[in-house]
């Protein structure tokens, strides 16, 4: 039995999307550069669904120049966890002006006093109106907290120091008994009446200089809008763990016999409905 070299990349196949190339191919876990910190519920819970049905359903989506997780923390971490050597994966050109990065912003629904909020931030603070801190945010290392047609906004010495103040705020509301949701930012500016709470947003080089200085955002830093994805992959996750060459060249052969689905944006497969196209490898 002869098995993969630890730093070789195995490609299974490549699929002509509408907008680029998506690269799937088993890349050795060590060379994956996460962003973003797990959530550890859900990663007890992903591990669990891997150990039970044995497999990895679809590819985690990775940039191909840096490596960088864009989409898959979880499962990476969930593999690490099984030891597993390779990971199921499909290269995108993040650099690509067809992929975007946007932000989660959070609503807290509920009895909340605003000013006790602000107050807990320990830092000066600036009101500001509304609209102001959508755009503020967008331009620079700001946190903002609006409710109604005002709020406040907290500069910060970096978009990292930003967004651990997030997380503090997230963690102080929780323990409150608050719950929090997480919205795109076209439907928070329909949130008059809930409190929100407006992270900087991030660009792509925040996104990989801060994976590659092996450093992590809070969960929930980024929302990468990726118009094509790939799914229904199935790789063994005992051929991850143990990457033998002849049932690799197997596994591929299987891959590349399939017929490959192409779905349009708002379909749904599974449970969920994609916004963006599916290549569904049936």
């Amino acid at each position: 039995m002869k098995t993969m070299h630890l730093s070789d990349r195995f490609d299974l196949l490549t699929i002509k999307g509408t907008f680029f190339a998506l690269k799937v191919c088993l890349e050795p876990v060590v060379n994956l550069l996460p962003h973003e910190e797990i959530v550890e519920e859900l990663l007890t819970d992903l591990t669990n669904d891997l150990i039970n049905c044995g497999k990895v359903r679809d590819p985690i989506v990775v940039d191909e120049e840096t490596l960088t997780v864009l989409d898959g923390m979880h499962r990476l971490a969930a593999l690490k966890d099984l030891g597993a050597k390779m990971a199921p994966v499909c290269l995108v050109p993040y650099s690509t002006e067809t992929i975007r990065v946007e932000r989660w912003i959070r609503i807290i629904r509920g009895n909340l006093d605003y000013n006790e909020l602000v107050c807990c931030i320990g830092k000066p603070t600036r009101r500001v109106k509304r609209e102001d801190i959508f755009t503020g945010t967008r331009r620079s290392p700001c946190t903002g907290i609006v409710l109604g047609d005002e709020g406040v906004l907290v500069k910060g010495d970096s978009k990292m120091e930003c967004y651990r103040l997030v997380s503090e705020l997230e963690r102080y509301l929780r323990t409150r008994g608050f719950d929090i949701s997480y919205v795109t930012e076209v439907e928070a500016l329909d949130e008059k009446r809930s409190l929100l709470i407006v992270p900087p947003l991030l660009e792509k080089r925040d996104v990989t200089g801060i994976a590659r200085q092996k450093q992590l955002f809070p969960p929930k830093a980024t929302r990468h809008i990726i118009p094509s994805r790939v799914v229904g992959l199935n790789v063994p996750l005992s051929l991850l763990k143990q990457p033998d060459s002849k049932q690799l060249q197997e596994f591929r052969e299987e891959v590349l016999s399939r017929k490959v689905q192409r779905l349009p944006p708002m379909s749904r497969y599974g449970d969920r409905l994609y916004e963006e196209e599916l290549f569904v490898l049936g």
